[in-house]
């Protein structure tokens, strides 16, 4: 019988610090699913600039949770969300080049230039 709010206790404990470690005590909901996306997707597409022939990072202000994305043809406007960050560190530049596709002769969506969103620094 005693054990028993012994063991509450200690697993409401247990829960208060996973969700304390997990992200910043400043982090609000949407900064914790954009971490999340911005962990597992890279943050430019498959297309690179015809010029730098690399994708490149257009940073926005940090308070930019959105982006607007056109294309031609019938209901193709999108609201997307901006999840990465851009960070203080710099990991080198990239490799000249890649893998990335040349944006198609006629584009069809403004995805297709190379030019991808990043929020700035906090």
């Amino acid at each position: 019988m005693r054990s028993l709010p012994l063991r509450a206790t200690c697993f409401v404990a247990v829960a208060a610090a996973a969700v304390l470690s997990a992200a910043p005590a400043h982090a609000t909901v949407p900064d914790t699913i954009a971490h999340k996306y911005a962990m597992r997707f890279p943050w430019h597409g498959p297309y690179y600039h015809p010029v730098y022939r690399q994708p490149i990072a257009l940073v926005v202000p940090p308070t930019a949770g959105n982006t607007s994305e056109y294309g031609w043809g019938v209901g193709s406007y999108r609201i997307t969300p901006v999840y990465h960050q851009f960070g203080r560190h710099f990991p080198g530049y990239p490799g000249y080049g890649g893998a990335y596709l040349h944006p198609p002769q006629w584009p069809a969506d403004t995805t297709h230039f190379g030019v991808h969103y990043i929020r700035g620094p906090w």
